[in-house]
């Protein structure tokens, strides 16, 4: 589903939401975080949408928009914790990432 779908796109997701979707409780979602992912459900987040900007800045979407920008099309709500969580989880800056590329 993560990795499917945009939904950890939604900035406002929540756990509760996850749950829902996939009709199940909450608890045994928070039992799939703790003991399968070994990641908080917000570092997971984290993880997903820094992985969705990955594929949107190979994909050339800096042609056409600013650099800001994808840090909230990916459901960050701002730039600068986008590029926090961008160097911490990838390694170097969105700015040497795209030199990549």
């Amino acid at each position: 589903m993560s990795f499917q779908t945009h939904t950890f796109r939604n900035s406002e997701l929540t756990l509760d939401d996850i749950a829902n979707t996939l009709n199940i409780p909450i608890s045994h979602i928070n039992f799939i975080f703790k003991y399968h992912c070994n990641e908080s459900f917000t570092d997971y987040k984290k993880i997903v949408r820094i992985h969705d900007a990955t594929k949107l800045l190979e994909s050339g979407y800096l042609n056409n928009h600013k650099v800001e920008t994808p840090s909230s099309e990916v459901g960050f709500s701002s730039y600068n914790t986008f590029n926090l969580a961008f160097k911490t989880i990838i390694g170097v800056t969105t700015q040497e990432y795209v030199k990549r590329f």
